[in-house]
């Protein structure tokens, strides 16, 4: 199934909420520290360096890069940076983390990873629902980077490393589904100019609460950070343009959906916003409006039903296309097939 395609409106200004996959990052160890080489990606030629950090940085919170700032810790050609200080486009920077921010050394974790598709290039898999893409503040170290690295060893891309390893683009901890990781520098670079200029298919699957009224219908509502709970995302005047298609396949007599959304724009937590927004919260989702009492005891769930079913693009090397799917969870399948009762 496919929806006619968007382009997004031009965006005429750079701020802090860029999705991590247009961030250009690269990192290194120098002696016994813990050294971050970033360079500033495209997009606005300046802006304010506490901005540009918190953007490029997101598994630090803002009071940590505030002290990297205070410290002398940020520094672009050997000269310290202040938070005022402002960037241009490729301009070097290197954050000397503290001894305090330098406690995370990513360790192989050992599990069974399901595979779609892997060459010495790249690597696609079906990311369970509960797994962390990439480590942060207290995720713990059974994250998918510490995943591949076991996995992949030395043959994983070093952008974004140690932390994002071989990381394109990220699926939330409780989304399972398709999610593609770089083997080589190479790939991962033309992998983030892909996602970035939106060149692929990203189709998901969705329960949700109630049946829509139409078959299927087109989203295209701005997404901004939640005003007040800032660890949430809303529908807002003056946000990133965000665009959805969804079509319902399914339905449990006017309690539950399936809903099949392509999503043609990646704004953090788009579905789950863009669903909410219509009246039509994702099962399991308590963040963004699922009620369980409004629901037989049957099409409960306690995580978010939510999965990415389909990923499309061009091989970033060889220019073959690309197809990966992965099956619906148990826990999805379960759900569907009480579908049928009470009908």
């Amino acid at each position: 199934m496919m929806f006619p395609m968007q382009e997004e409106p031009d965006r005429q200004s750079w701020n802090c909420d860029w999705e991590p996959e247009e961030c250009d990052t690269e990192t290194a160890d120098v002696c016994k520290g813990k050294v971050l080489d970033l360079k500033i990606p495209k997009g606005k030629l300046f802006d304010r360096l506490d901005k540009v950090l918190a953007c490029l940085l997101p598994e630090f919170s803002r009071a940590q890069i505030q002290r990297f700032l205070q410290q002398g810790c940020v520094t672009s050609e050997g000269i310290a940076l202040n938070k005022r200080s402002k960037v241009a486009v490729h301009q070097p920077l290197r954050i000397a983390l503290p001894p305090e921010e330098n406690d995370w050394v990513i360790e192989p974790w050992e599990t069974t990873l399901d595979i779609l598709y892997e060459d010495e290039y790249l690597l696609a898999i079906n990311k369970p629902a509960g797994m962390v893409v990439h480590p942060g503040k207290a995720t713990g170290r059974q994250t998918l980077v510490h995943a591949l690295v076991h996995h992949c060893g030395n043959h994983l891309s070093k952008i974004g490393a140690p932390y994002r390893s071989g990381i394109v683009h990220r699926l939330d901890r409780e989304t399972s589904g398709v999610i593609i990781a770089a083997k080589s520098e190479k790939a991962h670079l033309a992998l983030m100019e892909c996602f970035a200029r939106r060149q692929l298919h990203k189709e998901y699957r969705a329960i949700v609460t109630g049946v829509p009224k139409e078959p299927s219908g087109t989203i295209q509502k701005p997404i901004h950070r939640h005003p007040i709970v800032r660890t949430k995302m809303s529908v807002q005047k003056g946000g990133r343009f965000a665009h959805t298609d969804w079509k319902v396949l399914q339905t449990a007599h006017q309690h539950a959906a399936l809903l099949a959304c392509i999503i043609h724009t990646g704004r953090t937590h788009q579905i789950r916003v863009h669903l909410h927004d219509i009246g039509h919260a994702i099962i399991g989702d308590h963040t963004y409006g699922y009620k369980a009492s409004l629901l037989p005891q049957t099409l409960r769930a306690d995580r978010v039903q939510l999965h990415a079913f389909r990923l499309g693009l061009q091989h970033p090397i060889t220019g073959e296309s690309l197809n990966f799917s992965a099956p619906l969870p148990p826990d999805m399948e379960a759900l569907l097939a009480h579908f049928s009762e009470g009908k």
